[in-house]
């Protein structure tokens, strides 16, 4: 089995998935093999999503190489992970040269917008989206509106929901201790995880930390330099109870996580954010916006708060109701936890994976 996705570094969701799928079960049970596929020009542009011209041209050097690949390994199982957008014109042909060496295929959509994308997409990567649909023997979504609108446009058959999954090691809670127990003037602390941009909702989490002088945060993730400028007068009002961490390399994640009370992640777009599972097993009650495989990974309520996006005054009473009720916070917390390293952990990832190869290596 070939697995087409790209390898860290650059560190991504899809690039920790790759990194659980080959530690994982689902590698012990088939001789798996991978292709790199991350880029490897300037990744410090994240909220920057138009074709550049260094990933242009390394993609038809890809092509070529991965056509040498299967056509020298002969896998029987190819299982190419696709970001979409400009990268699907590259995955699409990843698929076709599967096929021509006689492999089965497996498309797999990281994403949670892959539908508004093909429907805004130009006509040429429309026609490529769908060629390369048409030619996987199965297609896998990672949100149920996903599965839903593929059903739509290929047939059911070949079309299978399957969760994202990561190595998961929960740490113990360190959270503030006035936090947990609502008592005496220490700040509830959130967490925030991902790239530092408009469409992960950093604009609304600023206005509402500014409605909630209760409230500490941490924004942890790269920054993107012309947002972190356009929202400096918010940074400066919230003076210290702000904190602009940048990037913090993935082994020391846990501790960031262990120091936080509440995890808040109110994107615009998402797909199916691993950073989120993350919170979730690290124990903090979440809140975050209702988009993507958002409401599948936290049911409203359960795991955590659920707010509209680009919604400032809805997060802001989302996190004030967290602030002042620790009995609701520890509740979700339990809640959250038990799912994350239960249906949503690696073991029942690994299961579905190995279940999806099966399947797709039937004639």
């Amino acid at each position: 089995m070939l697995l087409v996705a790209p390898r860290p570094p650059p560190l991504g969701g899809i690039s920790v998935w790759t990194e659980a799928v080959l530690a994982g079960d689902a590698a012990r049970r088939f001789e798996v093999t991978s292709f790199d596929t991350a880029p490897r020009d300037d990744a410090a542009r994240p909220s920057d999503r138009r074709p550049r011209l260094a990933r242009a041209l390394r993609a038809p050097r890809l092509a070529l190489a991965f056509r040498r690949r299967v056509r020298a390994e002969r896998p029987a199982l190819v299982h190419v992970a696709t970001s979409y957008h400009w990268a699907l014109l590259r995955d699409a042909a990843f698929v076709r040269a599967a096929r021509a060496a006689g492999a089965r295929v497996v498309l797999h959509l990281h994403g949670g917008d892959f539908p508004e994308m093909m429907d805004a997409a130009p006509p040429l990567l429309r026609r490529v989206g769908d060629d390369a649909l048409a030619h996987a023997h199965r297609v896998v979504a990672i949100t149920r509106d996903t599965e839903g609108w593929l059903a739509q446009r290929i047939g059911r058959g070949r079309v299978r929901y399957l969760p994202n999954f990561l190595p998961l090691s929960p740490p113990e809670r360190t959270g503030s201790t006035a936090a947990a127990e609502g008592s005496g003037p220490t700040r509830m602390r959130v967490l925030f995880v991902g790239a530092v941009i408009e469409a992960k909702g950093v604009r609304e989490l600023l206005a509402a930390a500014g409605d909630l002088p209760e409230l500490a945060l941490e924004l942890v993730g790269p920054p993107d330099p012309a947002f972190v400028e356009a929202v400096g007068p918010e940074l400066r009002a919230l003076g210290a109870r702000v904190r602009l961490r940048g990037a913090v390399a993935h082994e020391d994640m846990a501790a960031v996580y262990a120091g936080a009370d509440v995890f808040a992640l109110p994107s615009h777009r998402e797909g199916f954010p691993l950073s989120l599972v993350e919170a979730l097993a690290a124990g903090l009650p979440v809140v975050a916006s209702a988009v993507g495989a958002i409401p599948e990974i936290v049911r409203d309520g359960e795991e955590g708060l659920l707010v509209p996006a680009r919604d400032a005054a809805a997060l802001a009473a989302a996190l004030r109701k967290l602030a002042h009720d620790p009995a609701l916070r520890r509740a979700l917390a339990e809640r959250g936890r038990a799912r994350a390293l239960g249906e949503l952990g690696p073991e029942a990832g690994a299961r579905g994976l190995v279940a999806l190869w099966e399947e797709a290596l039937q004639p």
